[in-house]
């Protein structure tokens, strides 16, 4: 016949000592909270060239920019698709799936040397023209 183990038990004041090292899920949430505000706070506008077709179907085998608001971590905080039309007109939609995607350990970048940096008013024409906010 096999003997029985012996199984340590934790006492009540092991459990006490272990309680008061848990985090809670608000510190953690808190603690993102901070560090989503202090990453924020440096951004960068950028574009990306690309090429094919775009995500409204519209354009087949064309070209246009990403437009990106960026951390300087890399996360991309809005991002958009931009094109002209043959016939000049232009065309912008949001790009949800790039939320908080971060460019440089997401997506595999060793740097941000791919974008081209534009300033805020290019990006906020390319949102506004997305929001239907521009004037055709």
């Amino acid at each position: 016949m096999a003997k029985a183990k012996k199984v340590a038990v934790p006492s009540d004041s092991d459990k006490s000592k272990n309680d008061s090292k848990k985090v809670t899920n608000k510190q953690i949430l808190e603690t993102l909270e901070k560090a989503n505000k202090d990453d924020i706070k440096q951004t960068f506008f950028a574009k990306e060239y690309w090429t094919g077709d775009s995500r409204d179907g519209c354009l087949l085998n064309g070209d246009g920019y990403h437009y990106f608001r960026l951390t300087t971590t890399g996360r991309i905080l809005e991002a958009f698709e931009y094109y002209e039309s043959e016939e000049g007109k232009e065309f912008a939609c949001p790009l949800p799936e790039m939320l908080n995607v971060n460019w440089l350990q997401d997506l595999g970048f060793e740097d941000f040397e791919a974008l081209d940096t534009i300033k805020e008013y290019d990006f906020l024409q390319v949102k506004d023209l997305a929001a239907g906010k521009r004037p055709d």
